[in-house]
């Protein structure tokens, strides 16, 4: 195992203006206790990185979120050999909500993913050097459909809409009927990005996807699914995408887990930080070892997905 090497700084994207990315990698530093507002881990800040190359992995949160939200996966990803990359995906984040759902920041999402992409496999601050024919995307809820798009599937906004007119999916208090106007537009499609050889969707938003768009995904892709997830329905959502894959799936499915179950374990001394629906979950569910089980099923799929 190697010790984890943690930096963050800002690239310019394509929605223009700074967005900042934290970046964890292998390392032979030592490392220290690093505290950024909730999130608490061991890292070596801005060390030297182990020769390379290692494989990449962009991470991509949901709405109301941030580039620490999976800190925990991604120091897991690292300490194995993973370079791991999250940035803050702009007016879709836990500063600024102003475009959550929007289709020009679900167009943005994806298109700030292959922008992090391009700088870290370039000549970077920190020397890191990305094996480019092993690049994977996690995505968390919302951005779990941003996985998906590049993957080479097209959302649409329209199809939100009928997504909703067919489930009982607390998702669709975010979507208004007007949307519809959306679904004849272009401006969503082309995001797929050809350098993406697996997707890992974390209890994923589907709902901009139809059957038949779902259907044509040949991206390898590993589903997780908490079945006790209150904020989004299971049945639409990841159920759906088990069912309409037709090559590549791995599916995973934990009986107790909720929503926010796949995030930290917070620090009690944190809690005031931290909304109480972040870090609770159904009694006796042990958070700690349900990362155990989900952590080592997500470093064997890609492992696997990546070794071809």
């Amino acid at each position: 195992m190697a010790e984890v090497g943690f930096a963050q700084f800002d690239i310019q994207t394509q929605n223009g203006g700074p967005t900042p990315v934290a970046i964890w990698y292998p390392t032979d530093a030592a490392p220290t206790q690093i505290t950024r507002g909730p999130f608490v881990f061991r890292g070596a800040e801005n060390a030297m990185p182990q020769f390379g190359p290692h494989p990449l992995v962009i991470m991509s949160h949901g709405s109301a979120s941030g580039q620490l939200t999976h800190t925990n996966l991604a120091v897991f990803l690292a300490e194995v050999g993973y370079i791991v990359a999250a940035p803050t995906h702009a007016h879709d984040n836990f500063q600024d909500e102003s475009g959550s759902g929007a289709a020009e920041v679900i167009k943005g999402r994806a298109e700030t993913i292959s922008n992090v992409i391009d700088r870290i496999a370039a000549p970077n601050p920190l020397n890191l050097v990305v094996d480019s024919e092993r690049i994977a995307v996690i995505g968390f809820s919302a951005g779990g459909a941003t996985a998906l798009a590049l993957g080479g599937l097209q959302p649409s906004m329209g199809e939100a809409v009928n997504h909703c007119e067919a489930y009982s999916d607390p998702f669709c208090r975010f979507v208004d009927p007007k949307d519809r106007r959306f679904e004849d537009t272009k401006l969503m499609s082309g995001l797929g990005d050809s350098r993406i050889r697996s997707i890992v969707a974390l209890a994923p938003v589907t709902a901009y996807f139809s059957d038949a768009e779902l259907a044509t995904l040949t991206v390898p892709i590993f589903v997780f699914a908490p079945a006790q997830d209150a904020e989004l329905s299971p049945t639409a959502n990841s159920e759906r995408l088990r069912d309409n894959i037709q090559t590549g799936l791995t599916f995973y499915e934990e009986p107790e887990a909720g929503h926010f179950s796949v995030l930290p374990v917070f620090p009690e001394a944190t809690w005031g930080e931290v909304p109480i629906v972040l870090r609770a979950d159904i009694e006796g569910f042990d958070r700690s070892a349900f990362h155990q089980r989900l952590f080592y099923r997500v470093v064997g799929f890609l492992d696997e997905s990546l070794s071809h």
